[in-house]
């Protein structure tokens, strides 16, 4: 209707040119098996040598003398810290001891940190200025998990929204949800793949460091702080993780404190008298080197040379960090080089995926598949009810999941395997096994610091 009426109505395209019909999925994620359940344990359990985790425990009064918390840890906020503590400390070694983790290298250091963690008791929730205070105080002291017990649950995630604090997540009353999440700060990890990609593949991530401008995601005052996220293996486990920004492997940065400031360092750059996109090359060639040398350092163990990198890029990665990563793969004897581009909106314009049927109509389809939609491009639908679900994909009036754009920049695999492995990538977890993450894990990482958790 809108091309039949011409201007003002379709300005830019017609409908033809902006809509386009998929050809049949290229894969998908339910043919692949996952390892890793809340029955069996993490697909990685922790790590005896990981180094401790620094834990509070915070338990928020009802004020009411009810019980608060489900109905496995009720009772926690009743007492002393020290018993709520042991109630914590008796789920979490229950749920270990249940998956066959081993006493000394696994089940020791998570009790470790839960025996050595702060605990605080806050006022009626009702009244949040002093959770408000209690969760800066925690942010501040650098905490790498925030256990809040109590509490509703719009109340304490206002009071997160008003300190600044990440999210919080609720693990409910399934004691093996919080273990599954203290395992991942002593180098577990909840789920991986068996067959995600051919042996001898280590897959690097790219991104936005921790407080980087994420603006201007595919090129502007954001791409200066890119800087290596997470490095994994074929199967998805994790090798690595940095919060490196690319101004410190250039070598003018000094961590967390740095990267806080990116934003500010970012406009000053943009508004100094040197043009800007000199500057930008450089800190892209610099970044793309040090993907490929944590890749080389994270595979180092295995004492021979990579067989395929695969370097995932947050936004459109410009040319010179292709070229760069060409040279330091050829520096580090890789056989093998892939460098994808990974977007979402509105990074870039992917528009919605959409499936039709004569019975059912439009619908969305399940999360997990991936299209071929060109030589170098391909999208994917990474999050929404999965393939194996109950819900078969949804239906009219659910919320359309904005897809992933995947798009080869450099190598030779062909783009259909490419979004494949982002796609099962974006399916593994690192402190959950819920799945459906947006972006791949080697643009996420181990997730934002501290973990917030609900009991």
């Amino acid at each position: 209707m809108r091309a039949g009426l011409g201007q003002p109505f379709a300005p830019w395209a017609t409908l033809g040119e902006k809509m386009r019909r998929l050809p049949p999925p290229a894969g998908s994620t339910a043919a692949r098996r996952r390892t890793g359940a809340l029955t069996t344990g993490p697909a990685t359990l922790p790590d005896a040598e990981s180094d401790p985790a620094r834990v509070a425990v915070v338990t928020v009064e009802s004020g009411s003398g009810s019980e608060s918390g489900s109905e496995t840890w009720r009772g926690i906020a009743r007492g002393e810290f020290k018993d709520s503590k042991e109630r914590i400390m008796r789920g979490v070694e229950d749920a270990m001891r249940a998956w066959g983790a081993d006493e000394a290298s696994s089940i020791a250091p998570v009790l470790g940190d839960l025996e050595a963690a702060d605990a605080f008791r806050v006022g009626n929730a009702a009244t949040p200025g002093e959770l408000d205070a209690c969760l800066k105080r925690l942010i501040e002291e650098r905490y790498d998990v925030i256990v809040i017990d109590g509490g509703e649950d719009d109340v304490v995630r206002a009071s997160a929204r008003r300190a600044r604090a990440p999210k919080p997540r609720r693990v409910g009353g399934d004691a093996r949800r919080l273990a599954f999440e203290l395992c991942a700060l002593r180098g577990g990890q909840a789920t991986r793949y068996e067959n995600l990609a051919p042996a001898g593949t280590v897959f690097v991530g790219v991104g936005p460091g921790p407080g980087a401008a994420r603006r201007g995601r595919g090129g502007g005052a954001g791409a200066f702080a890119r800087g290596v996220v997470a490095v994994t293996d074929e199967t998805g486990t994790m090798l690595g993780r940095w919060s490196r920004t690319s101004r410190e492997v250039a070598g003018g940065g000094g961590g967390a404190e740095d990267d806080a400031d990116a934003d500010a360092d970012a406009d000053a750059d943009a508004d100094a008298d040197a043009p800007p996109a000199r500057e930008w090359a450089e800190r892209s060639a610099a970044t793309a080197t040090a993907a490929v040398v944590a890749a080389h350092e994270a595979a180092a163990p295995a004492r021979v040379p990579i067989a395929r990198l695969v370097i995932h890029h947050d936004g459109r990665s410009p040319p010179e960090f292709i070229a760069a990563a060409k040279r330091a793969a050829t520096a580090h004897d890789v056989r093998e080089l892939d460098v994808v581009d990974v977007s979402r909106e509105p990074a870039v314009a992917t528009g919605r995926v959409l499936s039709w049927s004569k019975d059912r109509g439009t619908h969305r389809p399940p999360r997990g598949l991936w299209w071929a939609i060109g030589t170098d491009d391909a999208v994917a639908v990474t999050t929404g009810d999965d393939a194996t679900g109950g819900g078969g994909g949804g239906g009219g009036g659910e919320a359309v999941s904005r897809p992933l754009a995947v798009k080869r920049r450099a190598g030779d695999t062909d783009v259909g395997t490419l979004a494949g492995e982002a796609t099962l990538l974006a399916e593994i977890g690192v402190g959950g096994v819920a799945g459906g993450h947006a972006l791949p894990v080697t643009l996420r990482g181990g997730g934002v610091s501290p973990a917030v958790l609900l009991l």
